[in-house]
């Protein structure tokens, strides 16, 4: 994910810099969704902007718990947010090295397509993504699509959030 965002950060950085020359404190918010919120996740890191916000979609890790506690720094103003779709796998990678999700505040589209804010838990799928895995491995073709892997569509995310008012 580095290695993306190191191909595009010069220009980017510097858009923010001629931004800021004008608007010192009006928010910016960075977001995406699947790569793109994992790039948003580590610009918004590197960018230490006081007046900058997250909001990620079905973000897979993107680092270990030193990162983390790191990334929550500049996030004290504004906030990073996470958007997660019941199942969707992208969202349980990687599931080992220490890699972890930041503390914040999440936005969980529940089984019945409610969006409850800071669930108690979130679902583990390991079960689900690892027999997702062997059928790919053995070449089967998945008929219709596991949810796991449909929860993870941004149509699916633009949709039930549009749909659904947030839960408490």
């Amino acid at each position: 994910f580095q290695k993306y965002l190191a191909s595009v950060w010069n220009p980017v950085s510097e858009l923010v810099r001629e931004y800021r020359r004008d608007h010192l404190t009006q928010e910016i918010c960075i977001t995406g969704h699947s790569l793109g919120a994992a790039l948003a996740t580590l610009a918004f890191h590197q960018l230490q902007d006081p007046h900058s916000s997250l909001y990620t979609f079905g973000c897979p890790r993107v680092g270990n718990r030193a990162f983390s506690n790191d990334l929550t720094l500049p996030a004290q103003t504004h906030g990073i947010y996470r958007i997660v779709d019941d199942e969707d796998a992208v969202t349980h990678i990687p599931d080992s090295l220490g890699y972890v999700h930041p503390v914040c505040t999440v936005f969980w589209i529940d089984g019945s397509h409610n969006v409850v804010q800071n669930p108690a838990k979130l679902p583990d799928d390991r079960e689900d993504l690892e027999d997702l895995a062997l059928d790919f491995l053995k070449g089967r073709i998945i008929d219709p699509l596991p949810e796991p892997l449909a929860d993870h569509s941004p149509v699916r995310y633009c949709h039930w959030i549009s749909q659904r008012a947030i839960a408490s």
